[in-house]
């Protein structure tokens, strides 16, 4: 997970805070199984972001399930080595492209998932690498929209790794990690899994439903893998 700090109107704050308090809930899933890196990863360069995911799914197999999570700016217009929606890093010095992004995703083993907190996110969507049968792809807009902060992570005072205060966050990250925190997304209480599909509808409807947000989440989940059982309490 990488909540990139970008010093505009306080923006590290919250791209930190989505990482911080989505490590936190997910350390709480399926048994303390869940082996989780870099968060809040800080300043990095593209090559640096790229060389984290090879550190931290080299290990994987093809049973394995690896999530990439970035809280970041989108580029809002094409430019001579950037293209919109790449992702800025290093206080908008360095950017880490769509594209590379998907390819290294792409050669990695097991299932991918992959979480885009960032304006224009959706431009994902268009490139072909995340077209794959072993990748589930989440964005927090489409392709025009702007991602939106303003959202609080509540107080947890029992949690040592979290502030014990209230955190401003971005509503997709936040509405993900209420998610997560609640289990409000499992449609069958009863068996205590929130599967692909059901993450990416519930958010997906929270997310949009939203007057203050306006901005509407996009999604690539192939169909044998949407009801994989994804988290557990």
């Amino acid at each position: 997970l990488i909540g990139e700090p970008n010093a505009m109107n306080g923006d590290e704050v919250r791209f930190k805070n989505d990482a911080l308090y989505l490590t936190a809930i997910l350390h709480t899933l399926n048994d303390g199984t869940i082996e989780t890196f870099g968060s809040p990863y800080l300043d990095l360069t593209e090559d640096e972001a790229k060389q984290l995911i090879d550190n931290s799914f080299n290990s994987a197999t093809d049973n394995d399930v690896s999530i990439f999570y970035i809280s970041t700016h989108g580029v809002g217009v094409n430019g001579e080595t950037v293209s919109k929606g790449d992702l800025t890093m290093v206080h908008n010095q360095s950017y880490l492209r769509l594209l590379d992004l998907g390819t290294k995703i792409n050669n990695l083993k097991g299932i991918k998932i992959v979480i885009i907190e960032a304006c224009l996110s959706g431009m994902a969507l268009q490139q072909e690498t995340f077209h794959d049968d072993s990748i589930i792809l989440f964005t927090a807009s489409n392709e025009v929209e702007e991602s939106h902060g303003g959202a609080m992570y509540p107080n947890n005072p029992d949690n040592p790794s979290l502030p014990n205060i209230f955190k401003d966050g971005n509503y997709f990250s936040n509405d993900i990690y209420n998610t997560l925190k609640d289990f409000t997304a499992d449609n069958n209480p009863q068996n205590g899994i929130v599967t692909p599909r059901e993450l990416i509808d519930y958010v997906t409807e929270k997310t949009s439903s939203n007057s203050i947000v306006g901005s509407h989440p996009q999604s690539l989940c192939p169909t044998q893998l949407e009801n994989y059982p994804l988290f557990w309490k």
